[in-house]
């Protein structure tokens, strides 16, 4: 028999055999079960990492930008905006219309974001905390 944590270190165990979630009550058979493995030197599995954060689909620009500001990423990103504006002067006004949804997929942000340095990965983190800032 074996036993996988919680996450978050909750209260109770998992049985491995039936996924059952077994609470942490001592007047409960499967726990008494539990302890008594412990005693006799079984060691339970790690709890599982949590599930990667659901990257948005758009957030607005002013959340892209404060978390840009958080990062210390935002004079790099301006600078790529202001490159940008050269070819594309609408670009400029896109920055700064702070009400603006900005779509995770639009490639105009995937090639200031190559231009910022700033990989895929990074940009979906950086959408996963900016659509947690609110007001």
């Amino acid at each position: 028999m074996t036993y996988t944590l919680h996450m978050n270190n909750a209260p109770g165990i998992i049985r491995d055999a039936d996924r059952a979630n077994i609470p942490a009550d001592t007047g409960n058979r499967d726990w008494v079960a539990y302890q008594a493995w412990l005693a006799a030197g079984g060691v339970p599995n790690p709890a599982p990492p949590p599930p990667p954060p659901r990257v948005p689909q758009s957030v607005m620009m002013w959340q892209l930008q404060v978390v840009l500001a958080q990062e210390g990423l935002a004079t790099k990103v301006h600078a790529a905006v202001t490159a940008a504006a050269a070819n594309n002067p609408m670009i400029e006004g896109i920055w700064q219309s702070l009400a603006l949804p900005i779509r995770r997929s639009s490639p105009t942000l995937a090639s200031l974001a190559t231009a910022s340095g700033i990989t895929a990965a990074q940009l979906d983190s950086l959408y996963a905390a900016a659509a947690a800032v609110q007001l």
